[in-house]
């Protein structure tokens, strides 16, 4: 039977070590004076993972490793010439960080361990950013040369490790499904689509938020009624919701239930798939959110976090940013005027991107929506599919966040703009003054 951790972080390792096969020679007896000090300073044996102890005849190298070190809470990167050059070394680091930039996250980092062992981590590499020790010295003529197991030297740095890795341990945040319900962190609803891409997103979201459900595949055996109330309870608790697109055909009817059932919460839903689909086109109407990268997905939910959907609208009488919806460069630069007046009254202006597929701008739109004051639509010397379409599509969004939103109507005129337009229930503005006004909180 395997051992369990005596701490209550929830991960199946206390303690991963990463290293280059070309270093086995000097990591086999360093990983077993730290584990034997560990125990010392512990008073109790810790779990860890080192591949040679670890790995089984059959087992699947890429597949054990990564989930190993992403199910880890602690690891130990013994830093050498040949670490810097493995894949595999990357690539655990990168499972055991959830496939998020070490850089940006101050908790990932203080669990990470460097071991300096011929040399430190280049400027350049992410691991240079965590606190090393240091097992190397230099010899008579200058030159770097690793401690000796059972030197002195080697003996220290190996306490300073275990004292350093304890109190961590004894710190860390309890992983997602050891958490006690009401555990006071923010809850992301992830409907997992049971491929490596929902496995890597919850490990590195586990991080920081509660992540609902918490066993995914009994959802597998629920039946209809019992499927809607839990996942609907799942989603009560949470401030967002995260459907990765791409799926086994087992999970087909689990996470279309997901999504319709998210649709109707009114809170905040991501997508995540590179392929665009009338399923995607579809959901995007419906008001969820599209990206394309887990790292985009990742700063979408911690700006939501941070800065929850506003209640009313905050523009007025206080510098307010809005967001300037045109078509192509061709319109904004005839916009010039309308621009300047803006700034001059202090509305300063998002000016939206210009590249990119139609889905992809309608996402980068509806994330501006939710960090911005307002929207103004420049409607110009464009097709009117175009206006048809932004308009529609984000006219769902300008609602729920109370938005201060208007269309300008700019050359040249036609019939739509000058009598169907005026009929929509949005504000209409054809002067670039009578736009600063609204925008800057004066009513024309």
């Amino acid at each position: 039977m395997a051992m369990q951790s005596v701490f209550p972080h929830g991960y199946k390792y206390d303690l991963f070590i990463s290293y280059s096969d070309d270093d086995v020679e000097w990591v086999r007896p360093f990983y077993e004076a730290l584990k034997k000090d560990l125990t010392r300073v512990i008073g109790k044996e810790v779990v860890t993972f080192w591949d040679k102890e670890g790995l089984k005849s059959g087992d699947t190298w890429d597949e054990k490793l990564r989930d190993a070190s992403g199910d880890s809470a602690t690891l130990v990167a013994i830093l050498t010439p040949t670490f810097f050059d493995s894949q595999y070394c990357e690539k655990e680091l990168d499972s055991f960080l959830g496939g998020f930039s070490v850089t940006g996250d101050a908790a990932h980092r203080s669990r990470i361990f460097p071991v300096e062992l011929l040399c430190p981590a280049p400027k350049e590499h992410p691991l240079s950013a965590c606190q090393a020790t240091r097992f190397w010295g230099k010899n008579r003529n200058g030159n770097p040369i690793e401690f000796d197991p059972g030197s002195a030297e080697f003996k220290e740095a190996i306490r300073d490790l275990s004292v350093a890795i304890k109190a961590v341990l004894l710190n860390v945040s309890p992983k997602n499904d050891s958490a006690p319900t009401g555990s006071g962190r923010a809850a992301v609803y992830l409907a997992d689509n049971f491929l490596d891409q929902s496995r890597v997103l919850r490990n590195s979201l586990s991080h920081k938020y509660d992540v609902y459900p918490t066993n995914p595949a009994q959802l597998m055996e629920m039946d209809a009624a019992e499927l809607e109330k839990h996942i609907q309870e799942s989603l009560d608790r949470c401030f967002v919701s995260v459907h990765p697109l791409d799926r086994k055909p087992a999970a087909d009817y689990l996470v279309k239930t997901q999504l319709d059932l998210a649709c109707k919460s009114g809170k905040a839903r991501l997508v995540w798939t590179a392929t665009q689909s009338d399923e995607l086109t579809k959901l995007t109407n419906d008001g969820f959110e599209w990206f394309s990268s887990q790292q985009d997905i990742e700063e979408r939910i911690r700006v939501l976090s941070a800065q929850p959907p506003k209640a009313e609208n905050q523009a007025t009488g206080s510098n307010p940013t809005i967001y300037f919806l045109c078509q192509d460069r061709a319109n904004a630069d005839e916009a010039e005027p309308l621009l300047d007046m803006l700034q001059q009254k202090g509305v300063s202006t998002w000016v939206s991107p210009l590249s990119g597929s139609a889905d992809e701008a309608i996402a980068k739109h509806v994330k501006a929506l939710e960090e911005l004051d307002g929207c103004l639509i420049y409607y110009g010397n464009t097709e009117r599919d175009w206006f048809d379409t932004v308009f529609l599509r984000l006219r769902r969004h300008i609602q729920e966040r109370h938005l201060r939103s208007a269309i300008y109507v700019g050359p040249p005129p036609d019939d739509f703009k000058l009598r169907d337009l005026k009929r929509l229930p949005v504000q209409v503005l054809d002067k670039p003054q009578a736009a600063a006004d609204y925008f800057a909180g004066e009513r024309t």
